[in-house]
């Protein structure tokens, strides 16, 4: 049984870093008599009889773990990259048509929500979602979903700020690169653009 890393998730949740989250989870955890592995915290109960107990010391470690972080975090100015992006279109392609959170229809016939999306003068729809630590699986399911399509003529981008890449996580931005076009907004050209799209 763990807390599958709530006690991280709740902190950042609020917009805050939490450096040297691994260290403090590992103090929390031996105190209470548990473990501690990235940030999660668990227990392994040997017998039927412990599982009540553990579920609660388990809880309250959390609980701990959350306040503690909460109490040596750092508020998080986020870049608005989305506004960014816009000014950076405009700049770019004069005249080309933008739109905030566009609702795009997938091929589950489920509608996903894109940060950003633009025309290009050639037709070309290029829909743009600003990554953040949070929102991994969230822009992963709608590039997929909707990068199925065939009947649309679409580029898929997921840019960053990399001040927040190690918040985001390596593998995740890996993963985000095989449904879409995954980059630092500082790389972002006009001419990435157009070869890409």
């Amino acid at each position: 049984m763990s807390d599958d890393g709530n006690a991280i998730d709740r902190v950042i949740a609020m917009e805050r870093r939490v450096p040297g989250y691994e260290k403090t989870a590992r103090a929390v955890a031996t105190r209470n008599g548990i473990q501690a592995n990235a940030g999660v915290l668990f227990a392994n109960p040997s017998c039927i009889e412990e599982i009540a107990v553990y579920i609660s010391i388990v809880a309250n470690a959390s609980k701990e773990l959350a306040d503690r972080l909460k109490d040596v975090s750092i508020a998080r100015s986020y870049r608005d990259l989305t506004n960014e992006m816009i000014g950076r279109l405009d700049n770019w392609f004069p005249g080309i048509a933008t739109r905030r959170n566009a609702n795009i229809l997938g091929v589950s016939n489920k509608v996903h929500s894109f940060d950003l999306e633009a025309v290009l003068a050639n037709q070309k729809t290029i829909l743009i979602d600003e990554i953040r630590p949070r929102n991994v699986n969230t822009i992963l399911a709608a590039s997929f979903d909707v990068g199925r399509r065939s009947d649309i003529d679409l580029s898929m981008w997921a840019v960053y700020d990399p001040a927040i890449a190690n918040d985001i996580g390596g593998p995740n931005l890996t993963l985000l690169a095989s449904v879409a076009r995954t980059v630092s907004i500082d790389e972002l050209t006009p001419d990435l653009l157009l070869n890409r799209a």
